[in-house]
């Protein structure tokens, strides 16, 4: 269930941001107050502001899947049984944060092409990356399984 979307406000113009299917946390709140109080302190248009930002998260979308697709392209235009390693799901190292990782995208677009993912990440749980990426781990084409190592940090 898709939360309502916060509204941005400064001065005399409002701004409305999509939240689309992801939820928006705390930090994203404080970013969206501390944008919005920056627009009104330098009289900038908040409008100008949002759209400016929301192009942003569409190119890091664009990049994600532009990844996928460099992957598929390398391994001669198939990916279909293969089996590929990920190195780290989290969103930043040493971290169990998966939330906007942009390994989530980069994996389900290599799920969707039938490689098999071989995921290395000592901090996030199996249960976490079957949350993630909307299917639990497997064998086969398509699938994806978590590789056991001792964190060594």
């Amino acid at each position: 269930m898709a939360s309502a979307a916060p509204t941005l406000s400064a001065g005399a113009s409002t701004f409305r941001l999509r939240a689309e299917s992801r939820p928006i946390g705390n930090q994203h709140i404080s970013s969206i107050n501390s944008i919005a109080a920056l627009c009104e302190a330098t009289g900038t248009d908040v409008q100008e502001v949002a759209d400016y930002w929301e192009q942003m998260v569409q190119l890091n979308t664009w990049q994600q899947h532009r990844i996928a697709r460099l992957v598929v392209n390398r391994l001669f235009g198939t990916v279909t049984g293969k089996r590929i390693g990920v190195l780290g799901f989290a969103f930043k190292a040493h971290a169990k944060d998966t939330r906007e990782s942009p390994a989530i995208c980069i994996c389900r677009d290599l799920l969707e092409e039938g490689a098999v993912l071989a995921l290395v990440d000592p901090k996030v749980s199996e249960g976490q990356i079957a949350a993630d990426l909307g299917v639990a781990p497997g064998n086969g084409e398509g699938s994806w399984h978590l590789v056991a190592v001792a964190a060594a940090y």
